[in-house]
């Protein structure tokens, strides 16, 4: 026989379910980095909206508009006007405050729509959601290009546009760490997460760079080619977005010590993917019949895990025993010859018609399995419960004040609301700083933002391993943002030295800035979203995820708003600003980073073993 290819050999050593969960991440990546690539335009056309050609202000330092290529197009004008300062209204003295005000609208309607977001996302199909939120968004991004062909010079258009733009884009976040939630447990999901949250930075390099191309001949279109992509996105979504693993028989990801396992039910089970058999499934506990896959009770979920002292394994012949049923009477010969086995041995008592409800009811898509402790047998109160992962009523959605409860959950959010803050000022105001301070063009100072993006990607991924490391999620936040202060104060000082002192600054900003914001938004969300005081409930997973990037999105709202006013006064005075959020930042941190420090075991929404989410 001829030796497989080694192509094919490469495909078959993965197994079904590690195909599914590379596909879902990849698709979860690109879709929020389509997000991200939208909101990138209005911080390059900036520098297009207003050119700088009236008489500078005193003390503050602008770049020439003579260093524009000599083959770039003057920017439209209206009909009658003697300046060419760029697009009206921002070609006023006030221009920093307008073009402040289009950042704020935008981010203020964020933060707003993203705790709303959160809880409308729990009771809604993740796939349609996100889909008719990546619809609109694509042609809200657009209709701001359109102003440029079409002549609107009104700024209550723009404000408009970008207040609805951001209320719809708040359908993207809670829905994508959602499902990659469901598809991924929590082992090493600090480093799965941070590599995923480089969506962020790619995403603000490509917008950076799309724009960029067409921002100094036809500005319109930096916004149009974005908006188109987003579109295109969102139908990619609605064609292959897979919600949760169960919805194509997919085992569920379990985490022991590290180590992902992927359980399969015994023989019978149609379309299921094959693997060995773990332990919990070689026990009495599996008491499905085959066809119940066909009807939707497959998706339930394992959410505590027991079965610890010596008396819970299973028999020596229970594996042997189960190959022998057959499909036909599996899940009933399975229930009487074990029930002996229960009773002896899981403390767990198993009626007549508990039974005879379980076979009655299995094409019951609502059926509920409970292995229940009868409370006499100290040894074994730990008990294995499964529940139906539907959102059709086996477990309501928490409610936005029981979130607020989970420990950890205010701190977090407060972090990242100064954290946030900090890297949205850089994601909306860096490409006009770097025209201002090394005297570039539109076209260069958009390219060199995009360093600070791949410093992004680097801290993102580093908080993440360290965090795994550590298993101290606010302590790893609290040395970065303890970096980050005197950072940027040394950024401030030497960019203006020259070019190369700019680049290396801004990578290491970019790291320093990006890795405390990139882990609370993906790994500590999804740590406290299925924290142990939920007992169970992993529909909290969007409420929090909502929480906690709501309240991070009202520091992005405020982070540029202060840095338009500022900014006048010199930017010396935005860098004292932007390091006093990150001392706040730190701040609120302290009490969680204390008891981390104090209690070496614990570790940020500490929860039980082989918890799936």
């Amino acid at each position: 026989m001829a030796r497989l290819p080694p192509g094919i050999h490469f495909i078959i050593s993965f197994s079904r379910d590690q195909w599914y969960r590379a596909f879902i991440f990849i698709l979860t990546f690109l879709l929020y980095a389509s997000f991200h690539l939208s909101r990138k335009p209005i911080s390059i056309v900036k520098g297009e909206l207003h050119r700088f050609c009236t008489a500078p202000n005193e003390g503050e330092v602008h770049f020439h508009s003579q260093s524009q290529k000599a083959g770039d197009t003057a920017p439209h004008r209206l009909p009658g006007n003697g300046t060419d300062c760029g697009w009206a209204p921002f070609d006023q003295d006030n221009y920093q405050q307008l073009l402040g005000a289009l950042d704020y609208a935008f981010l203020c309607a964020y933060a707003v729509g993203m705790y709303l977001s959160g809880v409308i996302g729990e009771r809604l199909p993740i796939r349609y959601y996100l889909t008719a939120g990546m619809l609109a968004s694509g042609a809200l991004t657009a209709l701001f290009g359109l102003g440029y062909f079409y002549d609107i010079h009104s700024f209550g258009f723009y404000v408009v546009t970008q207040v609805v733009n951001g209320l719809v884009q708040t359908t993207g976040w809670p829905s994508v760490v959602t499902c990659l939630g469901n598809w991924f447990g929590k082992g090493r999901r600090g480093l799965i997460m941070g590599v995923w949250n480089s969506h962020t930075s790619v995403g603000n390099i490509l917008g950076s760079l799309i724009a960029g191309f067409w921002v100094s001949t036809c500005w319109g279109l930096s916004f149009i080619v974005p908006g188109a992509i987003v579109a295109a996105m969102g139908i990619v979504c609605f064609l292959f977005l897979i919600e949760h693993p169960k919805d194509i028989a997919c085992s569920s990801t379990l985490v022991k010590g590290g180590r992902l396992d992927h359980p399969a039910p015994g023989p019978g089970f149609p379309g299921q993917c094959h693997h060995p058999l773990p332990h919990f499934l070689t026990s009495p506990l599996t008491l499905l019949h085959p066809k119940a896959y066909e009807n939707g009770t497959h998706r339930f979920r394992l959410q505590k895990q027991v079965l610890t002292d010596e008396r819970s394994k299973p028999l020596p012949g229970s594996q042997r025993r189960l190959r022998k049923y057959t499909k036909k009477g599996w899940a009933r010969k399975r229930m009487c010859s074990e029930r002996r086995w229960l009773r002896g041995h899981v403390a767990a008592r198993w009626t007549c018609f508990q039974a005879a409800w379980v076979i009655k009811t299995h094409k019951d898509p609502e059926m509920q399995c409970l292995l229940l402790s009868d409370g006499k047998h100290s040894g074994h109160q730990n008990h294995v419960v499964i529940l139906p992962a539907d959102g059709g009523g086996g477990m309501a959605a928490i409610s936005f004040t029981g979130a607020l409860k989970i420990p950890g959950v205010i701190e977090f959010s407060l972090c990242l609301l100064f954290a946030k803050l900090v890297s949205y000022t850089f994601l909306f105001w860096l490409p006009l700083y770097i025209t201002n301070v090394d005297h570039l063009d539109v076209r260069k100072a958009g390219e060199l933002s995009t360093l600070f993006d791949v410093g992004g990607i680097f801290g993102g991924i580093l908080a993440g391993v360290i965090s795994d490391r550590l298993e101290k999620r606010a302590s790893t936040c609290g040395l970065m943002l303890l970096l980050a202060a005197p950072t940027l104060y040394v950024f401030s000082a030497i960019s203006k030295m020259g070019l190369e002192a700019t680049v290396a600054m801004l990578l290491l900003c970019g790291a320093l800035v990006s890795g405390p914001y990139a882990l609370i938004t993906t790994a500590v969300s999804a740590d406290l979203g299925t924290h142990k005081s939920l007992k169970g409930n992993a529909h909290a997973l969007a409420t929090v995820t909502a929480i906690i990037d709501g309240t991070g999105s009202v520091g992005a709202a405020l982070g540029p708003l202060l840095a338009g006013l500022i900014s006048p006064s010199g930017w010396s005075n935005v860098f004292y600003m932007l390091m006093f959020a990150d001392a706040c930042a730190l701040l609120f941190l302290i009490r969680l980073i204390h008891k981390e420090l104090s209690c070496p075991g614990l570790a940020t929404g500490d929860q039980v073993p082989f918890k799936e989410h």
